[in-house]
């Protein structure tokens, strides 16, 4: 079965007649529907000599089966899929940053299904901090910093086809532990560089999103997150996350406009998220 989805997945990519391309589409649309495109793409995934073409699609795949067919899995499967995603987390933490996008919405999906008394730590954030504990500290960062982003991202995703009731209990399971994951941003700052300290913020904004405004940490507006957004605010490259995370309001309080109010008044992006902030009331 995998050197047909192989060969299928090269006439879709790379063949010149389009009524080969559509018949392959038409193809591997049928086999993703399938009981076998589990094994079938875990296995492709793993496979060191798969090209990046039969990574992202079999990624896809597997993030899509999980998303939406989830209940056609044994339930003694399901650990073996947690632990697979995770080695493949791992393998591509440091390349093919789209199929490492696959993979983490992927184990998003899985957390939304697996309450949080099933994975051995006591919920899938502390899961897993404690597996890519003792990894590359690059990898563990890349991937890392993608699932504290789409984690809270998916809490109410309907893409993922899970019952209301435990729609709403995995929001409940990710807001208790905010304070984790708040912990575990600040410590990412340390890492140098723009591009690490964007994810920060749009990782912030995701979770005082997810929040709405209950679970925050006390003194969060003296933390070391509020100060990069500050700081992020005159920086081209973390400009949207930062307002993002500055400017996000809940309830009937805009989160951190103290924090603007107090900060450097000089610049000109303090001034207009401060008239941003003014325009929705508190």
């Amino acid at each position: 079965m995998a050197e047909q989805v192989v060969a299928a997945i090269n006439a879709l990519y790379r063949s010149d007649d389009s009524k080969v391309r559509h018949e392959a589409d038409r193809w591997l649309d049928g086999w993703q529907s399938s009981s076998e495109a589990w094994s079938v793409a875990n296995a492709i995934l793993h496979n060191p000599s798969s090209d990046p073409e039969y990574t992202y699609f079999c990624a896809q795949t597997l993030k899509t089966k999980v998303q939406r067919d989830y209940e056609e899995l044994p339930l003694d499967s399901v650990p073996q899929l947690r632990d697979s995603l995770l080695a493949l987390l791992i393998k591509f933490g440091k390349g093919q940053p789209a199929v490492r996008t696959q993979l983490c919405l992927a184990m998003a999906a899985l957390a939304a299904h697996l309450p949080a008394a099933q994975w051995e730590e006591g919920g899938v954030l502390r899961w897993l901090m404690e597996r890519f504990n003792g990894q590359d500290a690059d990898i563990a960062m890349s991937c890392m910093l993608e699932l504290l982003t789409v984690l809270p991202q998916e809490a109410d995703s309907r893409k993922i086809s899970c019952r209301p009731e435990r729609r709403a209990a995995f929001a409940a399971e990710l807001r208790a532990v905010i304070p984790d994951a708040l912990n575990l941003l600040t410590s990412c700052l340390s890492q140098p560089g723009e591009t690490v300290r964007g994810q920060v913020l749009e990782s912030l904004g995701c979770w005082l999103k997810l929040s709405g405004g209950a679970a925050l940490p006390a003194g969060l507006q003296n933390s070391p997150l509020v100060g990069a957004a500050l700081e992020g605010l005159e920086k081209d490259g973390t400009f949207h996350s930062a307002v993002d995370a500055v400017g996000y309001r809940c309830r009937n309080v805009t989160v951190l406009l103290h924090c603007c109010m107090v900060g450097n008044q000089a610049g000109t992006r303090h001034t207009w998220l401060k008239w941003q902030l003014a325009a929705v009331g508190t």
